[in-house]
């Protein structure tokens, strides 16, 4: 379940501060990966920084009509998510930028 453009504030220790891991994408008219998953997280935020829209999908495949679009500037956070994010536009590149806490 993702939340969309909405801002949730929480207290956090200063070990979970330290384990943020962020940074950028080019997603394209092929499926991309954005962030690969691994361990459990607090959160994934990811945000579409240009144009076209972008979609993704918290699994290991995506596509326009089973990803969530995002529009330029709009984002989407996943809470407790495990696992890979994926991305794709309908045509063109854009930049992401992720990040896990």
């Amino acid at each position: 379940m993702a939340l969309h453009n909405k801002v949730r504030f929480r207290a956090v220790s200063p070990i979970q501060i330290g384990s943020v891991v962020s940074g950028q994408r080019k997603v394209s008219s092929v499926s991309t990966l954005i962030f690969d998953g691994g361990t459990a997280r607090d959160y994934l935020f990811v945000k579409n920084l240009g144009s076209p829209s972008v979609y993704v999908r918290p699994a290991l495949t995506v596509g326009t009509t089973t990803g969530e679009v995002l529009a330029k500037g709009e984002f989407a956070v996943y809470e407790g998510y495990r696992g890979p994010l994926r991305g794709i536009t309908a045509g063109g590149t854009v930049s992401v930028y992720y990040e896990v806490g």
